[in-house]
């Protein structure tokens, strides 16, 4: 199997573990996270309907003058918007705390399996680029990838319920928003793919890349480079 062929069975793991991992770190902010989620996704569906109704009873006023509970839809409808806005900031500060506090859970884990190894592990050269791989990743790697963990749970979530209501209304739409959905899911995809071989697989030219854009930027790199006049040919490593 390629190295940046990661097959469903494996996505869906990876998706589990990274659920589990954050309520590991940080199981309250998790919890408020999807709290606020279910509170949006209420929030939102409420707007519609609010609108919609707001929608017919001005239809109707404007027909016939009559102002029938307008107002008390007019006020739902604000407070139904002003929730969904309240909804997202819950999200967001939960996404926060989940987030940093996997960064130190990251730096605890990887430092300490650092310190597990033997001597002679650092002179191997498979451990070596195995180290200079997550090393140059795993602060934000994992956070980033919890969060679109979560991220993807709510967007399921919000999906379903606004499927569910487009299914009352009219079911022969609901596949057609699928069919809307594939092409952007494939090149996300396939994307994902992408930027897993750039991370994966060319690791080693990432470090060279790294090494050599360092040495431009220090006094001491730019020393060696003007005395031994390589900087053309570092450049054209880059």
């Amino acid at each position: 199997m390629k190295t940046n062929d990661v097959g469903l069975r494996r996505r869906l793991q990876i998706f589990r573990r990274m659920l589990g991992l954050a309520w590991r770190v940080r199981a309250p902010a998790v919890v408020g996270y999807y709290l606020g989620a279910l509170l949006e996704i209420a929030s939102m569906l409420a707007a519609l309907y609010a609108t919609a109704k707001l929608s017919s009873l001005l239809a109707t006023f404007i027909a016939t003058g009559r102002t029938d509970y307008i107002w008390l839809w007019l006020w739902i409808d604000i407070v139904t918007i002003a929730s969904t806005g309240i909804s997202f900031l819950i999200m967001e500060y939960c996404k926060r705390m989940i987030y940093f506090a996997f960064v130190r859970w990251d730096v605890n884990q990887f430092l300490a399996a650092v310190c597990r190894f033997d001597l002679q592990d650092f002179y191997d050269p498979d451990t070596r680029n195995q180290l200079n791989k997550v090393g140059g990743g795993y602060i934000w790697q994992l956070p980033n990838l919890s969060d679109i963990c979560l991220d993807l749970v709510y967007a399921i979530l919000r999906f379903i319920a606004i499927t569910v209501v487009v299914a009352q209304i009219t079911w022969w739409l609901v596949p057609i928003i699928a069919l809307f959905l594939m092409p952007s899911l494939i090149s996300e995809s396939r994307l994902a793919k992408m930027q897993w071989f750039v991370w994966d697989s060319k690791g080693d030219f990432r470090h060279i890349f790294w090494g050599l854009e360092n040495i431009i930027r220090t006094a001491r790199g730019q020393m060696e480079l003007k005395s031994t006049q390589a900087t053309d040919f570092v450049l054209q490593k880059i």
